[in-house]
């Protein structure tokens, strides 16, 4: 009989082959169906820190219902109990006569454990032994029913523990030996998916769409959902790009972040970025509270609703810092499959590292090529402009000195008067030039100071208008000046002389030599400044580009200027806490509103 069940468990234990966990489990069936009434088989856990229940079974159904449940979750001592006993001699320890008790001792840390229906009275315990080294142990009881075990068992099962546990080594050895194949299987693809995202990374300068194709590279070998978002400047979030292995949950999630405030940040990624630290596992927040209480609603529910809709389980949140301030984040989400581990988040982090760097690089190259086209945009438009007047101003001087030769004494004073006025006006425009460029340095400097006294603003439109009466009469524009009563406010006379002048030689140069109307009238706590011409008007898509440094809608070879008139006028206004705008059709005009806030508003 003993050589038969020898034979058949080995016979059985090589059809099994290398499946571990059917392998425990025919070793507690062939032990309970020839031997015991009850078998346990405890293995150590990978960490070598405790034994834990691997396989069980007993003969009687009840008897097993029993016993599942006493071992839920138990986990032993590896050196204490009759266990770490068998394991550290290396040989079995034999109780042919005992109690439940001393069962349940060998099986159970739990001092209140009940008996119940196990009513065991003999046991063995065997250690688990490959390569001279135990790895867990086979505890074997029968109950009071069935007689006690003998010298015969003992040694059966000696033989039984020492072929399962060849066999159990030689599973755990290709269990290993697959899980380092799979992670080395796992490491080459993340290396490959790394050197991907690199060469994706430095083969454009178009940010979103790099990342869009970036967020799409990650699917479905490391994430169910990617997500980019970038900070600007001011700090606010900018959503770049969102990806999912599922069209209609893409869908969903792009409709729920579309509705989001962009400057807005969730208290966890905004912990994340200023920590510099990626989040590993940030499980959703349930919109009810999760305990009972009120809901805890914030600005970014609809979005968190519809991951959870999505069936997000798992997530990393990966930071985007370069030369020492944040960038942005990457959001990654997985439905199924295992959780995100430390060697994922360290992945995750590095890459992140890489999109950071190439985003804050590719920002420094567009600002730099920006910075260089109005840098030669400046520097032509400048030269030319300076260089118009002095020429100017240099012929008629030379005129002024061959006055002696060409013009009798009748006619030299009139001729030498309009060389004069010719010579002032050119002196003027080059004036207004230079103190343009001087505002561009004040204002990118944060050195424009004002005067604030009490202004009476039609008194000073009057006074705007009759200096340059000469200059809207040579463009051949006749300004209509209405207003409607009396207008004070606490600003600076300069600057607001500065805005009317602007406004009105812009109306001039574009006007085409057509009626222009200054209207003063009274707001809701403000004074409304507008100005009206019928000129070649602006084209809607320019129409908030005017009011930038150096931006214009017309070509300068048609029109003069530095590109500067409307954004100081800009600046002015915004540092008295008014604003401008303007509204405009092309070949139908332009209207500019300024508002200034009243004295008495």
């Amino acid at each position: 009989m003993r050589l038969r069940i020898i034979a058949e468990a080995s016979e059985r234990f090589a059809e099994v082959g290398l499946d571990l966990s059917a392998l425990l489990r025919e070793v507690a069936r062939k032990i309970t169906d020839e031997i015991g009434d009850m078998v346990v088989v405890w293995m150590l856990a990978d960490d070598g820190g405790a034994l834990e229940p691997a396989a069980m079974r007993h003969r009687d159904p009840q008897s097993h219902e029993a016993l599942v449940e006493l071992l839920r979750a138990v986990r032993l001592q590896p050196d204490e109990g009759l266990n770490g006993r068998a394991m550290a001699a290396g040989q079995s320890i034999f109780l042919p006569r005992t109690s439940t008790a001393d069962v349940l001792a060998a099986i159970s840390t739990n001092p209140r454990a009940h008996p119940g229906r196990l009513g065991m009275h003999s046991l063995i315990v065997l250690p688990l032994v490959g390569r001279g080294c135990a790895f867990g142990t086979l505890v074997v009881a029968r109950s009071r029913g069935s007689a006690v075990f003998s010298e015969v068992d003992r040694e059966l099962l000696e033989d039984l523990s020492r072929r399962a546990g060849v066999a159990i080594e030689n599973a755990l050895l290709f269990a290993k030996e697959r899980e380092a194949r799979r992670a080395a299987e796992v490491a080459r693809e993340r290396l490959t998916l790394l050197a991907d995202a690199t060469t994706l990374l430095g083969s454009s300068l178009d940010v979103e769409a790099t990342v869009e194709s970036l967020a799409r590279l990650v699917l479905p070998g490391f994430a169910d959902l990617c997500m980019v978002d970038l900070l600007d400047l001011d700090g606010g979030r900018w959503h770049v790009a969102l990806a999912h292995v599922d069209p209609r949950k893409e869908r969903l999630l792009r409709v729920a972040r579309g509705r989001l405030d962009d400057g807005e940040r969730s208290c966890a990624s905004h912990s994340t970025l200023e920590e510099r630290r990626p989040l590993l596992d940030q499980h959703l927040p349930r919109v009810d509270g999760g305990d009972g209480g009120p809901p805890s609603l914030r600005e970014d529910d609809e979005l968190l609703v519809a991951l959870r809709q999505a069936g997000v389980r798992w997530s990393i949140l990966v930071p985007l810092w370069a030369r020492g301030r944040p960038v942005g984040m990457i959001s990654f989400g997985r439905e199924v499959g295992a959780a995100y581990t430390d060697e994922d988040t360290t992945w995750a982090d590095e890459l992140g590292q890489r999109v950071a760097v190439v985003i804050d690089n590719t920002r420094l190259f567009q600002h730099a090529q920006q910075a260089v086209r109005v840098r030669d945009d400046f520097l032509g438009i400048a030269g030319h402009e300076l260089k118009t007047p002095l020429t100017a101003l240099q012929l008629s001087l030379q005129g002024l000195a061959r006055l002696p030769s060409v013009a009798g004494a009748g006619g030299e004073q009139n001729v030498a008067s309009r060389r004069l006025g010719s010579c002032l006006r050119q002196v003027d425009r080059l004036g207004k030039l230079t103190n343009e460029l001087l505002d561009v340095s004040r204002i990118t400097s944060g050195r424009l100071s004002l005067h604030l006294e009490s202004v009476e603003l039609t008194a000073l439109a009057r006074d705007v208008l009759a200096r340059m009466a000469d200059e809207l009469a040579r463009a051949g524009c006749d300004v209509r000046l209405r207003v409607e009563g009396e207008l004070v406010g606490h600003w600076d006379r300069a600057r607001v002389d500065q805005i009317l002048s602007n406004l009105l030689s812009n109306a001039a140069k574009y006007g085409k030599g057509r009626p222009i109307e200054l209207s003063l009238r009274r707001g809701e706590g403000t004074a409304q400044l507008v100005v009206r011409d019928e000129g070649i008007g602006v084209a809607p898509e320019d129409q908030g580009r005017i009011f930038e440094r150096f931006e214009r809608a017309v070509s300068e070879r048609n029109y003069g200027g530095l590109g500067l008139g409307l954004w100081i006028v800009r600046q002015i206004v915004e540092v008295h806490g008014g604003a401008v705008r303007v509204d405009s059709a092309v070949g139908q005009g332009s209207t500019f509103t300024v508002e200034l806030p009243l004295l008495d508003a």
